[in-house]
């Protein structure tokens, strides 16, 4: 293989990566509007792509009567895994004293199924609402960045092994 030659490879590891590149690596996203007196509400699930245990979730509270933003009552997620022992919870922060959007961060850590349900909580009432299960998956063993991975270490064994090949011949040009 001469350098001639060499100057092809970055295109053909592009179009390799592009060709093999995991579909499923976008994440998953849904979103749900949910009407249980006296709220309205806006439900948000986010599982991240690169982080494949994190979940961010997006409740949005309205009034029901006169969709005015409810900003007085405390959100809690509950999850509970399918098929373990496995629950947990965490707690939606509104973004700021005066909102209606409560953000909360879950890390799951086991594949699978988890039920998730709403908690929430005023000073009159407390109501708990089932929502949409979260998808955990399992971690892939081979993905995008190993090819990658093995593609470069591929080109430097390459390099390597054609700088050897040609070391005689530059070192019988130097000589004469």
């Amino acid at each position: 293989m001469t350098l001639a030659q060499l100057k092809y490879v970055p295109s053909f590891l592009l179009l390799l990566f592009i060709t093999l590149y995991p579909a499923d690596l976008i994440a998953q996203d849904s979103a749900t509007e949910i009407i249980s007196p006296p709220y309205k509400i806006l439900y948000h699930q986010n599982t991240s792509g690169i982080s494949l245990e994190k979940v961010t979730v997006t409740v949005q509270l309205f009034d029901h009567v006169t969709d005015l933003p409810a900003t007085d009552p405390k959100v809690k997620i509950l999850v509970d895994h399918s098929s373990s022992e496995d629950k947990g919870w965490a707690h939606a922060i509104p973004l700021d004293e005066n909102s209606n959007i409560y953000i909360a961060e879950l890390n799951l850590k086991s594949p699978g199924f988890w039920s998730s349900s709403l908690e929430i909580t005023n000073d009159l009432t407390s109501m708990t609402i089932d929502v949409e299960d979260i998808l955990i998956k399992e971690n892939a063993s081979f993905s995008a960045g190993t090819i990658v991975f093995w593609a470069v270490a591929l080109v430097i064994a390459i390099g390597a092994f054609l700088i050897y090949l040609t070391a005689p011949n530059r070192k019988r040009r130097s000589s004469s």
